[in-house]
């Protein structure tokens, strides 16, 4: 069995809200969405990014919203994407911080506080 990573699902409070971030400040192409069944597909370089209306949790305990989501995009040149994000915007806790393992990451959210990553994996030797 082979397995592949198809989609990500990523939930939002506000989706309406969320598609232009993620279609237009990061300019991932909108493949379809309904905001009447609260979703919305994007394409993320051949892995789809599924914005899913999070209306269920009616505590800070249940909400999927506003998390560390692990969705991490890599670029090539960290610090011209990061500057690029700021002039649109977009948050970031820090800039981009050269790690121990040769990388560089940053940390931006989108609007509904969902963390999400930029990377820039090292050159190889």
């Amino acid at each position: 069995m082979e397995l592949s990573i198809d989609s990500i699902r990523i939930f939002v409070a506000d989706l309406e809200r969320a598609i232009p971030f993620y279609s237009e400040t990061l300019g991932l192409p909108l493949i379809d969405s309904d905001i009447e069944t609260g979703y919305a597909v994007l394409d993320a370089g051949g892995i789809t990014i599924i914005l899913e209306l999070d209306d269920e949790g009616d505590s800070e305990e249940e909400t999927l919203v506003g998390v560390f989501t692990g969705v991490s995009f890599a670029v090539n040149d960290i610090y011209a994407a990061h500057k690029e994000l700021v002039e649109k915007g977009v948050f970031f806790d820090e800039p981009p911080q050269s790690q121990p393992w040769g990388g560089t990451l940053g940390h931006f959210s989108d609007p509904d506080r969902n963390v999400l990553t930029l990377v820039q994996y090292p050159e190889p030797e």
